[in-house]
């Protein structure tokens, strides 16, 4: 049994887009008798990460001394540790002596290490509701995620005390150009993510990339020939109409996909160019060879979009699970409505995003 720690939250989702929004009110029913305090433990967990974001990000770095004399393998060391990254070192060996060089250089600067993390298009694939619908709103998967960005803070704090500057890149053209979701839904999810982010006073360490921040991907798209694939698998038949939130025949399937590729290799191109202006590191939710994966939760390894955050208890407290439309009806989730303050208001109007547009110089 999974016990699904929902935030108390309401969202207008189905396949229009649209947009969700988060309540405030405390007034939640209680939970089902079988879950025997464990919505208490979840809670008191999720409290306990937010209080040591809070502390690492709102500690100063130890600042004594130059960094020169800094090796970088102990930089690289922790960011290959399995804590954040569950490539086996020799399955990124290759990637060793250039990581080794960028981070010689970013210490020898006594600047933050720029790490850029590809994150999802804005949205995700909503589970144990309404078939293909898609939220829009932060929730616990963003704040796990930046659990993870404080505990690697923490971690390269210890022997490079500038520590990291953490970027999440929100991939929101590919996800119009691909699926039609309105940029609308997508940019409103970034501003939300935002507010979280100051809430969380992480906001000099963690920001946000927004690819519809960078100008028209349509236009870089423009000219780009597109072949349908010839055939695909039932599997990935499913995984289209989950994310273009409807149902669709096996030949548009078949150009989505093929679409999306082209996408994907456009606009690798454009933010890789962004993360080497910057003397950054690249990183994905998923094994890829040309970069290293960063875990979006504890223990994850698997892209968030596609579903959303649970919990297991294990001997030690509560284990962040992952459950997908997929695997719902297997793992059988119980929901805990669950009322987090840091969430009060998050999708208010009059609470104005402090962050726009924001490219490394």
């Amino acid at each position: 049994m999974v016990y699904f720690g929902n935030i108390l939250m309401e969202c207008e989702v189905n396949i229009n887009c649209y947009l969700p929004h988060l309540t405030s009110t405390a007034l939640i029913a209680p939970p089902p008798a079988s879950v025997g305090g464990f919505d208490n433990t979840i809670k008191i967990f999720l409290e306990t990460c937010i209080s040591e974001i809070h502390a690492t990000f709102n500690s100063a770095p130890h600042s004594e001394g130059g960094t020169d004399s800094i090796a970088p393998e102990k930089v690289l060391k922790i960011l290959l540790s399995h804590e954040f990254n569950y490539q086996s070192k020799g399955r990124t060996k290759h990637l060793h002596a250039d990581l080794l060089k960028l981070l010689g250089r970013v210490i020898a600067s006594g600047k933050k290490i720029p790490i850029f993390f590809l994150f999802r298009g804005g949205y995700r694939v909503a589970v144990g509701g309404e078939p293909l619908a898609h939220v829009f709103a932060p929730d616990i998967t963003e704040l796990m995620l930046i659990y993870q960005v404080a505990r690697l803070e923490r971690r390269i704090r210890e022997v490079y005390p500038p520590g990291v500057s953490f970027s999440i890149v929100i991939n929101n053209g590919v996800a119009a150009f691909t699926n039609g979701i309105a940029y609308a839904c997508t940019n409103d999810y970034v501003r939300r993510l935002r507010q979280l982010i100051g809430r969380l006073g992480a906001q000099e360490t963690v920001w946000v990339l927004n690819q519809s921040e960078l100008g028209s991907f349509e236009d870089r798209m423009h000219g780009i020939d597109i072949v349908p694939k010839p055939e695909i698998s039932p599997v990935d038949h499913g995984v289209v109409q989950r994310f273009l939130g409807r149902t669709c025949t096996v030949e548009e399937a078949c150009l989505k996909i093929a679409t999306y590729e082209k996408a994907e290799m456009v606009w690798g191109t454009q933010v890789r160019a962004i993360v080497a202006a910057d003397g950054g590191i690249f990183c994905r939710q998923v094994a890829h060879p040309a970069c290293l994966s960063f875990r979006p939760f504890p223990g994850g390894a698997i892209r968030v979009q596609n579903g959303t955050l649970a919990f297991r208890l294990g001997d030690a407290g509560p284990v962040p699970v992952f459950v997908t439309p997929l695997t719902w009806a297997r793992e059988q989730p119980v929901v805990l409505p669950m009322h987090l303050a840091l969430f009060d208001g998050v999708s208010a109007a009059s609470e104005a995003a402090t962050e726009t547009a924001r490219v490394p110089t």
